[in-house]
């Protein structure tokens, strides 16, 4: 459904029109949500922050411009303004002392789940992915998640983050060599 059609009906009915945009992005949205929050619950939150901020502010959005950037440009906004704080605040509380710690714990979690050996590595090579991911600054893993995870172009995700175009690629190469050097020094190539 084209956005400008949308926009008609919400000049006539602004809570059907709100149910269409819901309804045409909330698949790409929840995956942004999620992908940045890491967290089920965190993600439903921020999906529905980010309606219910872009529906306040509907009114004042230039209809030229498209709807999915400007939206994804108020979660990524709401995700570092309160989002990212509550990370760091809970992720005290999770820290272990070291690595030796975790992983006993990790190993004496009863698992009714048996993988053959590929798959097992398959998934441990896209946890530590995902875990190098979440180490990178917001800068760069915003980039990442909107380059990889959602599947947006530069120009795209430059109009979003509000940067330049060389800024994104700039961002989005260095983010892959920190990602290379994190999986190279846990042995995966």
């Amino acid at each position: 459904m084209d956005d400008q059609f949308i926009w008609q009906i919400w000049d006539k009915d602004k809570n059907k029109a709100l149910e269409l945009f819901i309804v045409k992005y909330k698949t790409s949205l929840y995956k942004l949500c999620f992908n940045l929050t890491r967290n089920q619950t965190n993600a439903e939150d921020l999906f529905q922050d980010t309606f219910i901020k872009a529906f306040r502010y509907m009114d004042k959005f230039d209809r030229t411009r498209d709807f999915e950037p400007w939206l994804f440009t108020i979660a990524i906004n709401l995700y570092k303004d309160s989002y990212r704080k509550i990370k760091k605040y809970f992720a005290k509380f999770i820290d272990f002392k070291d690595d030796t710690e975790k992983n006993l714990l990790i190993e004496n979690i009863p698992s009714d789940l048996y993988l053959p050996e590929q798959e097992m590595e398959k998934n441990e090579i896209k946890k530590l992915l995902q875990k190098s991911i979440n180490k990178l600054k917001d800068d760069y893993k915003i980039i990442i998640i909107l380059f990889y995870y959602n599947n947006l172009k530069q120009k795209d995700i430059a109009l979003i983050l509000n940067i330049p175009e060389g800024t994104v690629k700039s961002r989005l190469n260095t983010a892959k060599k920190i990602l290379k050097k994190y999986m190279e020094e846990a042995n995966y190539d």
